[in-house]
Formats: C-alpha cells, structure tokens, sequence
C-alpha cells in the first residue's frame, strides 16, 4: 500500500486547521487508498512560541481554558488525525529534508492551510519571542532532495506578496516549487502567485473539508449547559478585537441576539474555548442564526450547514491583495456575503444586513460543492498515474 506524508499546520488549538488536516488525510486515504499520515514536523520558533503563549497570557484567568482546549485538541489527534511515530522539531532545513528522507515515503503532500505564506520582516520585541516568523525555507515547500511523488494540494500563499520580496526569496520560492511534480493551490490569489512564478501548470482545487463529509455530533446539550438559550436568537463571533466587530455585536446583542464565541473575545457573552472538539465545532453551526467572521472555514461551515453568515476582510494587506476569503465567495456565487471593510468602514455590511441575515440557497451551495469536488478528484486523479 502506499505511503503518503502529509505536512500541514496542524499543531494547534484552531478548529479550521484541524479539520483541514483530518480532512487532506482522508481524501488521500480514500483516493489512493493509501495510508496517509500527518508528518510530526515542527518549526522549533513556531513550537515554542506555542509553548510561550501560555506563560506570557496578558488574562491569567484564562489559562485553565487554555489548557483544557491543549487536551481536547491532544485527544483528537490521538483519536482521530493519523499522525507519523516520528517527529522532529529544528529551524535547520537541511537537518529537516535529511530527517523526512529516512521516512520513505512514497509520495509528499504539502497543504492545504497557508504554508506558503511568506513574510521577510522579522518580528521584535515581545511580538517576536510569542509569535516569532517560521524560518524560509522550511519543510511545508518541500525540496529538490526529496524523493518520491510531489505535490501539493489546496496549498495557499495568502498575504504573500512577491513584491515586497528580495530576490533572494522569491528566487528560493521558485526553486522548491520547481521540485513539485504536481500543484494544487486553494484561493486565486496563490493561483496567480504561482503562474508568475513561472514553475509550471497549477490547479485551483477545493479546501479538503468540502472534498469530505465531516463528522456531525449532538452539541444542544453542550450549548444548554454553558448558557446559551437556544429558544433564543444566537449570533457567532469569529473575529479579532477590532471596532468594527465590537460595533456588529452590539448591535446584534440590542436585538436579542446571544454572541457566542468559540474562542475568547471581549465582544462575547458567552465564551466556549475549551468546550468543543472539532467534530462538535463543526456541528455548533447548525444551531448559528447568524454567523460573523474574517475565517474561511468558519464562512466554509456556515455555507456547509446553510446557516446565514457574513465574511468581513479588515487586513489592509488586501487594499491590494485578493483575499482567500472573497475567492471562497466567488467560487460559491455569494460574493454578495463579502463585506470589505479594511477601510475601517462596515456600512456596507449594515445596508444589506436583511440580505445577510437570509439562509443561503442550499440547492446552489450543493451544485457548486459537487462542481468544485470534480475539481479535486480530477486533480488526484492526475496525481495517481504517478503513484
């Protein structure tokens, strides 16, 4: 049978990124019918900035919540995400590739997630000891001494922009995509990303959690127990702290809405950080009236159970970059649920707020899940006669 390791970010507390990875493993594993695992490969600055963030908490009281969702998500991996028996954690890359070519793979696959995202400038001070840059080059770009079958799927370079880069990088960049044999990216901004790079054909592919169906769990009891009124209008939050959504959730909460978050946020009235593996995450959006969020996988979990939901873009990275989450909205016809506020302005977002608040048209949402599905499996398909 064959093996395929998969490197993803899949070493943290996020629900999104943790689906993602269950979801590359099983749409390879079914495929192929492969074993596919998650390669325990970790950048050494990420993994102790994980370690620091729970030191260096600005809310103290918060830490329990912390460290139950640490075990939660701990759970899940042993349980649910199949991941390799070894494991390296190194900033030194050549340490890397020499350490993953003892695995023997068949086959590579990086993605999906951002792990092609780029960032030059070093981060100082506090910010860089808790949330320090991953060093470039490293595993998730893979590299012309590995062997085996190549390629990457629903990879993702979002916010990287080639011209704020030296030379030297995006020369780097172009050599490890050079060693793909074939890519797949998962928003169109990395699609045109890689086409003036100049490394070949590139296929637009669907996140892997619309390529499967995702375990649903019984959540109301869970809700119920933590205070939300589920006779009762619920809005969920999924958003920095910024006033544009501060002044969202007041809004909603002079409406009767409970903003409930699944993270911590001070806009919250209830707060389930540390409740909810992400199969039960997943399942919460059933019960949503009203989603409010800046993630793609929290707008692709809204689309998912056809909850309404309204994706905001504040980041002014895209004044001029196109975000992942407008071209998950293009690909799904609701562009219309795009609201582009990175001018700090959300009026847009209250003008159609009647729009927003309407279920989304689950006929159509399916029709375009099989469309972008077909997109997937056509790209795999490519793939197998490699492997």
């Amino acid at each position: 049978m064959t093996d395929l390791g998969v490197l993803t970010f899949h070493n943290n507390e996020n629900r999104g990124a943790i689906l993602q990875a269950y979801g590359v493993c099983r749409l390879l594993s079914e495929v192929f019918d492969a074993n596919a695992e998650v390669v325990e490969y970790r950048t050494k600055s990420k993994e102790n900035s994980r370690k620091r963030s729970l030191v260096a908490n600005k809310k103290p009281w918060t830490i329990p919540d912390q460290i139950r969702d640490r075990r939660i998500v701990e759970k899940f991996f042993k349980t649910q995400l199949p991941t390799s028996e070894n494991s390296t954690v190194t900033d030194n890359h050549r340490a890397a590739v020499d350490w993953l070519r003892e695995r023997n793979y068949d086959g590579l696959v990086t993605g999906s997630d951002e792990i092609w995202k780029i960032n030059e400038k070093k981060r100082t001070g506090i910010q860089g000891l808790v949330s320090p840059t991953r060093p470039f080059p490293n595993l998730y770009f893979l590299d012309d001494a590995l062997s085996g079958v190549k390629f990457s799927y629903a990879a993702s370079a979002n916010k990287t922009d080639l011209d704020t880069l030296s030379t030297d990088t995006v020369e780097t960049f172009r050599r490890h995509l050079n060693a793909y044999d074939y890519i797949s990216v998962r928003d169109r901004h990395t699609k045109e990303l890689i086409k003036k790079l100049d490394v070949g054909n590139v296929t637009q592919v669907p996140d892997p959690t619309l390529m499967i169906e995702i375990p649903t769990q019984s959540v109301r009891s869970v809700l119920r127990e933590h205070g939300v009124d589920l006779d009762e209008p619920i809005l969920n939050f999924h958003g920095p702290v910024n006033p544009i959504f501060e002044r969202i959730c007041n809004k909603y909460r002079e409406r009767g809405y409970q903003i409930v978050t699944t993270r911590t946020s001070p806009y919250a009235d209830i707060e389930m950080r540390g409740v909810v593996d992400p199969f039960e995450y997943y399942s919460l959006y059933e019960h949503f009236d009203m989603v409010v969020t800046n993630s793609l996988h929290s707008s692709i979990f809204s689309i998912r159970h056809g909850t309404p939901f309204a994706t905001i873009d504040t980041s002014p990275i895209y004044k001029h970059i196109e975000s992942k989450t407008y071209s998950l909205l293009h690909d799904f016809d609701m562009l219309y649920r795009h609201i582009d506020a990175v001018d700090g302005d959300v009026s847009e977002f209250f003008e159609k707020r009647d729009a927003l608040e309407t279920k989304p048209d689950e006929t159509n949402i399916q029709n375009r899940i099989d469309e972008l599905q077909k997109r997937g499996y056509e790209f795999l398909d490519r793939v197998s006669e490699s492997l």
